[in-house]
This record gives C-alpha cells, sequence and structure tokens, in this order.
C-alpha cells in the first residue's frame, strides 16, 4: 500500500457501517486494510443474499474499478471495526500501469476471486447440509484465510454461524448440528476470538476432484 502514499486516505469505519448501497455510483476504489465487508443484495421480499466478504487485501467494487459497471451490484457493510484505504479509480489504474509486477499481483488476485466465486456455487448445488457446509469452508480456506502453520488456516473474519447459513440457505438449527460434528471430526476449530480450517481434513471430506491446491493470497497494493 506504499505505493499509493500520498494519493490514499486510510478511514477507521465501525461496525454496521454500510460503505455501498445497491444501485451506488461509486466515487473512489477502496481497499480492505483490516477487517471485513460484507456484500450482499437485498431481494425484492427484502431478505438478504449473501454474495461474499472483503477482507485484508480485497477491492470493491470490482466491476466500477475495472470499467465494466457504472453503479455497484451490492451493498457493501462492515461486519467489525475495518481499516478501509480509498483511492481514485484513476490514480489505482495509473499504479497498475506502471508497476508490472503489482498488476500481475491483481490478476492472480482476480483468478483467486473468481475461484472463491465458482466455490460458492458450487456450495449451493450441493444436495446435503454437510457438503454445502464444507464446500463454504473450502471458499473461506481459499478466499479469506492465512496459513499460520502447515496445513492450518485461520479465518480472516469472525466467521459466524449464522454467517455460514446465509451462505448455504441452511437453517442455523442445521449449521450448528453439522459444524458441531465437523469440529468433533478435526476438520475444524473454532471458538469466539478465532476460526481454524485444517487443510487435509477438509481434503479427505471434499475429495481429490473437487479439492484443488490454491497458491494464492490476497495481496494489498
Amino acid at each position: 500500500m506504499e505505493l499509493l502514499s500520498g494519493r490514499a486516505t486510510t478511514r477507521r469505519i465501525h461496525k454496521n457501517t454500510i460503505l455501498l448501497c445497491q444501485g451506488d455510483t461509486p466515487h473512489h476504489v477502496s481497499i480492505v486494510k483490516s477487517g471485513c465487508v460484507k456484500v450482499y443484495r437485498v431481494g425484492p421480499n427484502g431478505d438478504e443474499q449473501i454474495a461474499g466478504f472483503k477482507t485484508a487485501g480485497d477491492i470493491f467494487p470490482e466491476c466500477w474499478v475495472f470499467g465494466h459497471s457504472s453503479n455497484t451490484m451490492y451493498y457493501y457493510e462492515s461486519t467489525e471495526e475495518s481499516d478501509i484505504l480509498t483511492v481514485s479509480r484513476e490514480a489505482f489504474l495509473e499504479l497498475l500501469e506502471k508497476h508490472p509486477a503489482q498488476k500481475d499481483k491483481y490478476f492472480n488476485y482476480m483468478i483467486k476471486s473468481y475461484t472463491g466465486l465458482m466455490i460458492q456455487i458450487s456450495a449451493l448445488e450441493q444436495s446435503y447440509a454437510v457438503d454445502k457446509i464444507l464446500m463454504i469452508l473450502y471458499y473461506m480456506m481459499v478466499r479469506h484465510s492465512i496459513e499460520r502453520k502447515p496445513g492450518e488456516f485461520w479465518v480472516l473474519m469472525k466467521l459466524r454461524q449464522s454467517t455460514i447459513a446465509g451462505l448455504t440457505g441452511l437453517t442455523r438449527e442445521t449449521v450448528t448440528t453439522e459444524m458441531g460434528k465437523l469440529k468433533r471430526q478435526g476438520v475444524v476449530k473454532y471458538d469466539m476470538k478465532s476460526f481454524v480450517i485444517y487443510k487435509n481434513a477438509l481434503k479427505d471430506k471434499l475429495g481429490e476432484e473437487a479439492f484443488l491446491e490454491i497458491q494464492f493470497s490476497n495481496v494489498p497494493v
């Protein structure tokens, strides 16, 4: 992020702050330095449909940043106290043009984002509750975690069971039951402060065909 020094501003955002509304015209690129931003739509009946999350190193709104849309498709709301760096789209795109290595990193970032989206779609296509949850855990491992020890992926956001329910369409009671089983089986470990996913145990549950070795990491500017 030091490459944007002097051209960007960092803001401390309180929990449950709406940064952009569905249909808004953005005025700058936002980059998450710390914390978490929920991305969602509101359906015709007023129901919230979670599309994903933004954690450290993520940018938004991508479609507007890269000129594919003049408005935002989603709501962006902080789920915890977060630090958000903002910079003009012109300055951000200029950075990518002047620094090819940074451009390559963001190309990898976009591939990772796309991979995460495909995993989310796959989760919704599963027939059984446990398989839906396993795919969401895989999504979290790929998109929103860091490997602190070999095979141990620590999720970068406060992952609650209500969040998993929102991503899978399952009831919170079903998620609680299935997550308890996965915890006892050594796939995950969690408490009020942390959430850890064990890659090898998750891989055994998903099977070789469903599990890809993703090497990308979030890349802050």
